[in-house]
């Protein structure tokens, strides 16, 4: 079994596989309560996956997509909805949100989720603009994300699904842009 490096995404079909891992990852876990194909048929997905702004990264394994995540390169933070108006952050900017990382299960503990934190950087570094990046993370993402040079901000509830949890925002601390 061949784990492949990760690569950008230019086949926008491909995204229903995503959308699908998104909720078979969250099978058996405590989150399964909300994030299933009961809630969601189709897959886990928001307006921002086909948006002309998001990149998605895949690792894939035999062909199937087995990890993904997503990077949104923004300049107004109403575009992706979330909580960080409450935050003290200029709405206008440039400013890339990290994303819907998931790994399958029979793949997880391999560093898959460092790779494609990693990547994103390395792709935030590349563009022509500086970008504040931020992320929204679970209890269990945030330890990963500070070694990789993001700080906290504040914690913050989001919406999953058709339910609120709490989030840890972060800022990524000194980019190398």
């Amino acid at each position: 079994m061949k784990i492949e490096e990760p690569k950008l995404l230019t086949d926008k079909s491909r995204l229903r596989e995503i959308f699908d891992l998104r909720v078979r990852s969250y099978e058996n876990s405590p989150y399964a309560q909300y994030i299933n194909y009961k809630n969601a048929p189709n897959g886990l997905f928001d307006h921002l996956d086909n948006s002309d702004y998001s990149h998605h990264w895949i690792i894939e394994s035999d062909h199937k997509i087995i990890a993904s995540c997503r990077l949104c390169m923004i300049s107004d933070l109403k575009d992706i909805l979330e909580s960080f108006s409450i935050l003290n952050l200029p709405q206008m900017g440039n400013y890339a949100f990290y994303s819907r990382l998931v790994v399958a299960k029979e793949f997880r503990n391999l560093g898959l989720s460092h790779l494609m934190d990693k990547t994103r950087i390395e792709f935030i570094k590349t563009q022509k603009s500086n970008f504040l990046t931020l992320a929204l993370a679970r209890k269990d993402r945030v330890r990963a994300l500070i070694e990789l040079g993001f700080e906290y901000i504040s914690t913050v509830k989001v919406k999953m699904v058709d339910q609120e949890e709490v989030a840890t925002a972060l800022k990524l601390r000194h980019p190398k842009y």
